[in-house]
């Protein structure tokens, strides 16, 4: 007979599980850009909606056959989003990929079905481009934990279009209203935009892309805010991109020249 396997355990600093806890208690539909034990701190209780992405296929199914082996109240729903080959951790192997990385952070909200999350926890790859796919999408007031922002300072070019309302440990805590969307000069969304779906590091001596390659991904992640393959019923993920680039084409064009 095998054994069930155990649940994963909580690996954030005290000061952050407690925050944790009390933050995933407050919220109904919870949002988690890479899987773990917050996943099943969520599952445990009744009445969530828990979707987490994740860029690892093995660690993605290992967390789908945990959440099968135990009576859960609210079972999570973990999608595999794929980038190509990836190390420990889930850092993609190189660049080969590129095109394909900004499913990472952008497929969730084009396929999403369910009330708008209240609550996102940022803890997987591509850090920076999952809050802007956040700050973009969202269709209500929303609550961003950020792991790991204190000491990485490529990840606070965000903080050109809001800074975090505190600071638990390691993890900023970002509230985002779609509402202020409206204030953003166009050149600052799009500059922010870029810089943040570029910070991120690939393969096993933690490269940074290079800037030959910025507008393969800035430019595959523009084609699916502004033409998403199967837009969701209850999501604009259109909004404020289109606006900004006007049909679309025309700027991706430009930007591969």
């Amino acid at each position: 007979m095998t054994a069930c396997p155990d649940l994963p355990a909580l690996t954030f600093p005290d000061e952050v599980v407690t925050f944790l806890r009390k933050e995933y208690e407050k919220a109904d539909v919870i949002l988690e850009f890479g899987s773990g034990g917050s996943t099943f701190l969520a599952a445990g209780q009744p009445g969530k909606t828990i979707v987490s992405v994740e860029s690892d296929p093995a660690w993605a199914q290992r967390m789908r056959d945990i959440a099968a082996a135990h009576p859960l109240p609210s079972p999570p729903r973990v999608i595999h989003a794929d980038i190509g080959p990836v190390l420990p951790w889930a850092r993609a192997l190189d660049s080969r990929e590129l095109d394909r990385f900004r499913d990472y952070w952008h497929s969730v909200w084009d396929d999403w079905t369910d009330a708008p999350p209240e609550l996102v926890l940022v803890d997987g790859r591509f850090r920076a481009a999952c809050y802007m796919a956040t700050w973009i999408c969202t269709p209500r007031a929303v609550r961003v934990l950020f792991d790991d922002y204190g000491k990485r300072a490529q990840y606070h070019v965000i903080e050109r279009l809001g800074r975090p309302v505190k600071m638990v440990g390691r993890m900023a805590v970002f509230d985002i209203d779609p509402a202020r969307r409206e204030d953003i000069a166009p050149w600052l969304l799009l500059s922010t935009y870029l810089d943040a779906v570029t910070s991120f590091k690939v393969g096993p001596e933690r490269e940074k892309i290079k800037p030959r390659d910025y507008p393969r991904v800035l430019r595959a992640a523009i084609d699916r805010v502004v033409n998403p393959p199967r837009p969701a019923p209850r999501i604009e993920t259109r909004y404020p991109l289109r606006r900004l680039i006007g049909a679309g084409p025309r700027w991706a064009e430009a930007a591969s020249q």
